[in-house]
């Protein structure tokens, strides 16, 4: 039997074409994934980190600023402000009106034993990363992703067995990671920053002493009238 003109393979419809011709990412003329606006790399880091050409910041770049968050807040601990951001942090570990995946990553962090002071001061950190060098990383979605990524692994998520026994390390959607960062850079954003400032200003002040003596003395120096 002769099979019908319509079903010969000539005649097939043709898949529609990609919307896009190229990846989506500035500068990249890579051909796009299927299903997707960025190229094969540029989707993966998309993944990751909910930019294209984003990246993940590692606990040991929040060194210094962690340092500074628990010395000052330790200093201004009984600051109205440092006990309302504490209570903002407390309230998320147990807001059952959270997104589902949002509340698991809570629910694990109470678990693992995570206190509010321990997650406010690495939040505190990577906002001061980000008051001091604002172009670490690239974009606002990705700040919110590192601000969420970093507070969720104040306890480790744990590890998992692949199909072969294998471990390897615990992942924490990047989603949740952003959705999570947006909601404490929009409760705490205010709080952070003026305590940025404030320990900039403190940081700052010798040298601005120094250059005001100097302007001093060459203004009138001594054994002048």
């Amino acid at each position: 039997m002769t099979r019908p003109d319509s079903l010969a393979l000539n005649t097939l419809p043709k898949p529609q074409r990609q919307l896009y011709a190229h990846c989506a990412c500035e500068g990249c003329n890579r051909t796009p994934r299927a299903f997707s606006r960025f190229c094969t790399k540029h989707a993966r880091i998309f993944f990751r980190t909910r930019d294209p050409n984003g990246r993940a910041i590692r606990s040991s770049e929040l060194t210094s600023q962690r340092l500074l968050a628990g010395v000052y807040l330790q200093r201004f601990a009984d600051h109205p402000a440092v006990v309302a951001a504490l209570g903002v942090i407390e309230g998320t570990l147990s807001d059952t009106l959270l997104p589902g995946a949002i509340r698991k990553q809570m629910q694990r962090l109470s678990i693992d034993g995570a206190t509010p002071l321990g997650m406010l001061t690495e939040f505190l950190a990577v906002m001061g990363l980000q008051h001091s060098l604002p172009h670490s990383v690239n974009t606002d979605a990705s700040w919110a992703f590192n601000v969420g990524n970093r507070v969720l692994r104040v306890c480790s998520p744990p590890s998992v067995t692949t199909a072969n026994g294998k471990q390897i390390a615990g992942s924490i959607p990047a989603r949740v990671s952003e959705a999570y960062g947006t909601h404490l850079r929009q409760t705490l954003g205010l709080f952070a920053s003026q305590l940025w400032r404030h320990i900039q200003a403190d940081i700052e002040a010798p040298q601005r002493a120094a250059t005001d003596l100097s302007a001093a003395l060459r203004a009138a120096p001594f054994g002048t009238r």
